[in-house]
């Protein structure tokens, strides 16, 4: 579909906003032969004055607990409770740049680390997240209105697969949807920009003929995804690739880095966002190059 040009207002729209976030935290560790425990205590106090002023003063606990089954394999599971900012209404809204009230969100999470070796880590999680959800209404007011429920399978493994061959890969199911809602017409549907899957793979090779010289390349995936609550339409999922080479040498008696990475290497056009009304292009294809010094 070919877009109308973009007129651009010559305005500047200003909304100052002020946030004080205070807290204080308390956390012990605990261990008995292979179990251990963790437990947690955060006080948050949070002010935000914009349009509106919003405050909130909670309590959030955190626990976890880790047991050790092999020395090479661990269980643990988890529960925390968080304060989170609600949001900035976006540019395009009626309720522009207005800062959204804090609410509280929780998560557990129960899963297996492994250390296959010295040199291979991999591990895979359950985990259930409900937070606010926050999305531009029928009058296209941007409002923190009801709760978005996630629950996902996450996985991931490192390691040195040879002395010159390291590979990274993960990978993410997410069933998203939202459990509460003012319009009883988006309840159950998917979260506005959340994809059901994920996934990447990046390998990193050492030239062993070149010392210091290594390159790199990998490839990541989104799924596809919703463009607004009520789920009216979806943006095709895509896939990205990046290579790039790194240099390390001591220079002038320092250790230095030479960099040089292209992201987005085939330059495939795609939507990097969907939501609130709105959808985001992807970049092009982008060299960056980088120079690291330790002094």
């Amino acid at each position: 579909v070919r877009l109308n040009p973009i007129v651009f207002s010559p305005i500047n729209t200003i909304a100052p906003s002020k946030i004080k976030d205070r807290g204080a935290y308390v956390f012990d560790r605990m261990t008995w032969g292979p179990l251990q425990l963790l437990a947690g205590l955060r006080w948050s106090d949070y002010e935000s004055i914009s349009a509106r002023t919003y405050e909130a003063d909670e309590l959030s606990p955190a626990i976890a607990a880790v047991y050790k089954v092999r020395p090479w394999l661990a269980l643990y599971a988890t529960y925390l409770e968080g304060l989170e900012e609600g949001g900035i209404a976006p540019a395009n809204t009626a309720n522009a740049f207005e800062v959204l009230p804090p609410a509280k969100s929780n998560q557990w999470e129960a899963g297996a680390k492994a250390e296959f070796g010295a040199d291979v880590v991999a591990s895979v999680a359950y985990f259930e997240i409900t937070r606010p959800s926050a999305f531009s209404n029928a009058q296209n007011v941007f409002v923190l209105d009801g709760e978005t429920e996630y629950r996902g399978v996450e996985f991931m493994a490192a390691g040195e697969l040879t002395e010159s061959l390291s590979l990274i890969t993960s990978g993410l199911w997410l069933d998203a949807s939202l459990e509460r809602a003012a319009n009883p017409a988006v309840i159950g549907n998917r979260p506005e920009n959340t994809p059901k899957w994920t996934a990447s793979l990046f390998a990193d090779y050492r030239i062993a003929a070149f010392e210091g010289l290594s390159v790199n390349a990998g490839l990541f995936y989104v799924g596809r995804r919703a463009v607004n609550p009520l789920n009216q339409a979806f943006v095709d999922g895509y896939v990205t690739a990046t290579a790039g080479a790194r240099l390390r040498r001591d220079i002038a008696g320092r250790p230095t880095t030479l960099q040089v990475n292209v992201e987005n290497l085939f330059d495939k056009a795609y939507w990097n966002t969907a939501g609130n009304n709105l959808l985001g292009v992807g970049a092009p294809r982008t060299v960056k190059f980088a120079v690291t010094r330790a002094f």
